[in-house]
């Protein structure tokens, strides 16, 4: 099929976007590059989460069903702590997504194959 033909039906396919090549280099370093990229996963996950505990607060307090108090003195049952860890767990995942692709991706396989040739060269 070429890029242009639709499938059967018209419906258009999409391709998920997956970036290609080495990642662009902004900072003196990549160890920045990793901080930064971690930094404003965390940022736009703060400022997503505010926004709508902002905007639950407010729609709770308006309709009269919230006590501002009973929330400071609420305590989660295992349930909710276990929902609230499978959330942060999630979130350190994106967080930390860019060093662990270093880990298992091709930058990885680099420095394992350095290392086996260094390991070589020092045991031949």
């Amino acid at each position: 099929m070429s890029r242009s033909a639709a499938p059967p039906g018209g419906a258009r396919r999409t391709r998920p976007r997956v970036p290609k090549g080495a990642r662009p280099v902004y900072l003196r370093d990549a160890d920045g590059e990793r901080l930064l990229s971690m930094t404003l996963a965390l940022a736009a996950e703060v400022s997503v989460l505010s926004e709508e505990l902002d905007s639950l607060r407010e729609v709770l307090q308006r309709a009269g069903v919230l006590d501002p108090s009973l929330l400071h003195g609420f305590r989660p049952d295992e349930p909710v702590e276990a929902r609230r860890a499978a959330r942060r767990r999630a979130l350190i995942r994106r967080m930390l997504r860019i060093v662990l692709e270093d880990l298992d991706g091709p930058a990885a396989e680099l420095r394992r194959e350095h290392y086996r040739e260094l390991v070589r060269s020092l045991s031949g």
